[in-house]
């Protein structure tokens, strides 16, 4: 007997079957025997984490397949290649499991993205040239976007009833576009119509959304200006085009905005990847955690109290990490032999 996929298993259980699990201590990680074996959807792995967080509660964790209708699991949703294939998985320490939550043997699944409500996922599926926005909640998945160029980095409205995302096309070298599109598929709308005239006239264009302030008026986006990633900020009708941070000597990118809106988590690299913080306006950058690995993604507890990102701070793969946000107890999630990307934290 084996691990069976769309079981959970108790630790004790999980340890006998499918080989020796991965315990979290207080101070630094404490791996007990060599990492499980991962193949197909026979997945299962056991996490004990011990943070002073309220999502996270000690426990232990097992792998349960979640590929029907049901409840989505509430936790921190990331993407994983860890059984040879991309697909979205759930952390849920309360409940002491990792759910998988997509199958998409002929493609991948990446970049998911809770709805503010945590009922619904917005991610991106497809292959390396072409992919769609779908959306997963408890009554099953249904499309958002049209195929055909890459889509990916939704980032929904404080309300719940928009969507924006960013598509460009691998092939050509044609510049992306920032979108937004309401939730239930209608009214979708470049927030830059004419790039041409913006990278002509110098604005920050070209730009991956990074969340929307609250009002539900206003996004954050990385965008390109004169050749160099910068952290900017446009009304959804593209008016109002604000730079907040450029710097011509270290790019910025990956920003992430704080529940309150009051301050930006970005990464800003020149040879290693680091996360920063800094407040709304662009004043008082300075690095979250300071070391020689290569830190991204980050994003934000409900409460605003800690940041998810990946790090490959412990090896050459990318691992899920949280950290609270004045930068100490840092703790790792995942380490099981995949990449573990784009962690997004849902309320609930």
């Amino acid at each position: 007997m084996g691990c069976e996929p769309g079981s959970v298993y108790p630790a004790s259980t999980a340890a006998s079957l499918c080989g020796n699990l991965l315990s979290m201590e207080p101070g630094g990680v404490e791996k007990a025997g060599p990492r499980p074996r991962v193949s197909g959807t026979a997945l299962i792995v056991g996490l004990i984490l011990s943070v002073s967080l309220g999502l996270l509660a000690a426990g232990a964790y097992g792998i349960v397949d979640s590929l029907g209708p049901r409840s989505l699991p509430h936790g921190i949703a990331f993407q994983s290649d860890v059984d040879g294939h991309q697909e979205i998985y759930v952390i849920n320490p309360a409940a002491g499991e990792i759910t998988r939550v997509t199958e998409n043997r002929d493609g991948h699944d990446g970049y998911p993205a809770w709805s503010p409500d945590g009922k619904r996922l917005a991610y991106s599926s497809g292959s390396d040239v072409q992919e769609a926005i779908y959306i997963l909640d408890s009554s099953g998945v249904r499309q958002l976007t049209e195929k055909g160029s890459v889509k990916g980095f939704a980032r929904w409205s404080p309300d719940g009833w928009k969507i924006a995302y960013y598509t460009f096309q691998k092939e050509g070298g044609k510049p992306g576009t920032l979108r937004v599109i309401n939730a239930d598929g209608s009214g979708q709308t470049p927030v830059f119509p004419n790039d041409t005239q913006s990278r002509q006239t110098g604005d920050c264009f070209d730009g991956f959304p990074g969340g929307w302030f609250p009002g539900g008026q206003r996004l954050l986006y990385r965008g390109s200006l004169q050749g160099t990633l910068a952290i900017c900020a446009v009304n959804a009708d593209g008016s109002d085009v604000q730079v907040i941070l450029a710097d011509k000597d270290r790019e910025s990118f990956d920003p992430a905005l704080s529940p309150d809106g009051s301050r930006i988590a970005f990464v800003s690299g020149n040879g290693k990847d680091q996360i920063f913080l800094m407040n709304a306006d662009g004043t008082r950058p300075r690095p979250l955690i300071s070391d020689d690995a290569d830190d991204k993604n980050p994003t934000w507890s409900p409460d605003g109290q800690w940041i998810a990102f990946s790090s490959n701070r412990n090896g050459s793969h990318y691992h899920i990490y949280v950290v609270r946000a004045d930068g100490t107890d840092l703790r790792q999630l995942t380490d099981w032999g995949g990449d573990d990307r784009w962690p997004s934290w849902s309320s609930g």
